[in-house]
């Protein structure tokens, strides 16, 4: 009988570190080390740029092989932006990969917003190779998207990268 309430609370003893080990980890998913958001301002930012959602928007972490990904849902779950921020993320949004395209700048670093045939994506090529992306079928996810665009503001120092729109 001894030898049983051993093994049990050895049993016991890992079951609590595993419990507690996932929901460190899940405090880590919720916002990662690189990204800072405040979701009563709406403002998200990472290294090199924010912008601001809506109120109301929920962030979650997504595991991402080589790049940042993470998800924004509106209020009642409706509204999904994604994003990809990260050098292997590539530049979602091209004069090259897009249908239509809208190009500004805004404090040295450009900001385009293509229209794809799956998807509409705005990349921020010159502040951390940022992508935030909604699909094309969702009209209020797209005039979101707009909004965020163009509440973009450059953070630290704008790294434009010479090599033309095509080869990013």
């Amino acid at each position: 009988m001894a030898r049983w309430t051993d093994w049990a609370s050895v049993g016991l003893a890992v079951l609590v570190v595993a419990v507690l080990g996932l929901l460190e980890y899940d405090r880590r998913l919720a916002l990662p080390g690189f990204a800072d958001w405040n979701w009563q301002t709406g403002r998200f930012a990472w290294e090199a740029g924010e912008v601001r959602l809506p109120r109301g928007y929920r962030y979650t972490m997504d595991v991402g092989m080589d790049s940042d990904e993470g998800h924004f849902t509106g209020p009642g779950g409706r509204v999904v932006i994604r994003h990809d921020i990260g050098s292997y993320a590539g530049a979602w949004a091209t004069p090259c990969r897009s249908l239509l395209v809208e190009e500004w700048e805004v404090g040295g670093s450009r900001v385009w917003l293509g229209t794809s045939e799956y998807r509409v994506a705005v990349t921020f090529p010159d502040s951390g190779m940022a992508n935030f992306f909604v699909d094309r079928g969702s009209r209020e996810a797209i005039q979101v998207l707009q909004v965020l665009a163009r509440s973009f503001r450059p953070l630290g120092e704008v790294t434009q990268d010479r090599r033309g729109p095509c080869r990013l």
